[in-house]
């Protein structure tokens, strides 16, 4: 007998197939429990029952094709008696870098009009896995860019609450799907989206992936190092051609070629020969890859945010949460800018604390106020009411609440 209740990935073996974070949060939902939680009692069961460790994966990073996900997976498959290799990117654990860096982002997007046709059509809202890959700015069917933010509070979505629904904010409680802007259509679509597009409709599918693809690659292609160089940018970093590429390299040479990405992955020798066939107009539309992409201008343009977020004034973001929505490494941040991230630092403490000092005299008034209506209530709807009533949080509510009830 398996331990949890039956539920389906969404779209598996499609362009549109739900990614694991977006199930996981769906299937805890249907178990009462938070995301935290559920992962919490699978890594127990899953020690009992095999005797082996599940890691706990960061939040979004179940996506990925790291070590730590090929566990979860089987973990996954033996609780629930079903694969959900398709909703990650797991198949390209062998083909792609060992530190997954170039792959799942680090914050959450979403199409806002994907979300309203979800509840149109009577089934869940859920995330794809297609807005979890890095390179992926735009809803292709509706032409969209993906939104990372609430357009009511502007928080990121990264808190883990139960039974807060996909297209609902998990903070301010509002939908997702926000009222759009002329800005917000994108008529053309982004560097390496077809390819991306691609892959993801065949990872079901997807187990056989060639050792060295890229290599493969190179040693059939008709293009010299500098010409390539020049046109796609530093995606080899020190190195040519490495063993084990990032996916946006891949990506990237996919699109330049205009070579099919499942076939570069599986037969790169004949996706080589097939890109440099000379036979007049037939030779491929070579795509050359946005300068945004270049490390040297992407250090500048982060350097810049930086300084601008410092400017703005609060809210202040951490400087790990500053990252992650801006898919940069938080250590290369540090260790580049180590002044400009330290004073991010601390104005974030500063402000934070004062949030706190307020939602607490926030919190104390409220409970003064309802204090009557204590006993008429349990203590966790107590505790959602004042929580509710004040705006401050729940772990903050249940700390002054037991404080009181110690005095």
């Amino acid at each position: 007998m398996r331990p949890y209740f039956p539920l389906s990935p969404i779209g598996i073996g499609t362009r549109d197939v739900e990614c694991l974070s977006s199930f996981l949060h769906r299937i805890a939902v249907a178990h009462g429990v938070t995301r935290y939680q559920f992962i919490s009692h699978l890594q127990r069961w899953w020690a009992a029952a095999s005797g082996e460790h599940l890691p706990r994966c960061e939040e979004l990073r179940w996506d990925g094709y790291s070590p730590n996900v090929a566990i979860a997976l089987t973990a996954l498959r033996h609780a629930l008696g079903q694969t959900l290799d398709g909703t990650t990117l797991i198949a390209l654990r062998h083909a792609c870098a060992g530190n997954c860096i170039g792959s799942i982002k680090h914050e959450r997007s979403w199409c806002p009009r994907c979300f309203e046709e979800d509840i149109a059509a009577g089934r869940p809202a859920y995330d794809r896995l297609l807005w979890r890959i890095q390179g992926m700015e735009r809803c292709s069917t509706h032409r969209l860019r993906l939104f990372h933010v609430c357009g009511h509070c502007g928080s990121g979505q990264t808190r883990d609450r139960a039974q807060v629904e996909m297209h609902v904010c998990s903070l301010c409680g509002e939908s997702l799907s926000t009222p759009l802007h002329k800005r917000d259509f994108i008529a053309e679509p982004s560097f390496g989206e077809a390819q991306t597009e691609c892959l993801v409709e065949n990872l079901a599918s997807l187990s056989e992936v060639a050792e060295n693809p890229l290599r493969k690659f190179f040693s059939r292609v008709d293009v010299t190092d500098r010409e390539l160089f020049k046109e796609v940018g530093d995606i080899f970093h020190a190195r040519h051609h490495p063993t084990r590429p990032q996916l946006t390299s891949l990506v990237a040479v996919a699109t330049f070629f205009n070579v099919d990405m499942v076939q570069l992955l599986i037969e790169p020798e004949e996706a080589a020969t097939q890109a440099t066939l000379r036979i007049g107009n037939a030779t491929p539309h070579r795509m050359r890859r946005p300068s945004s992409h270049l490390r040297k201008a992407r250090t500048l343009w982060f350097k810049s945010q930086l300084v601008e977020a410092i400017a703005a004034g609060p809210p202040y973001a951490s400087t790990a949460e500053f990252c992650r929505t801006r898919d940069y490494s938080v250590t290369a941040a540090r260790n580049s800018f180590p002044n400009l991230t330290s004073e991010l630092s601390e104005k974030h403490l500063a402000w934070s604390n004062a949030v706190a000092k307020m939602h607490l005299k926030d919190a104390t008034i409220a409970l003064k106020r309802l204090n009557a209506s204590r006993d008429q209530l349990t203590l966790k709807s107590f505790t959602r009411l004042i929580a509710r009533e004040s705006g401050a949080p729940l772990h903050m509510v249940r700390k002054l609440i037991d404080s009181k009830k110690g005095a």
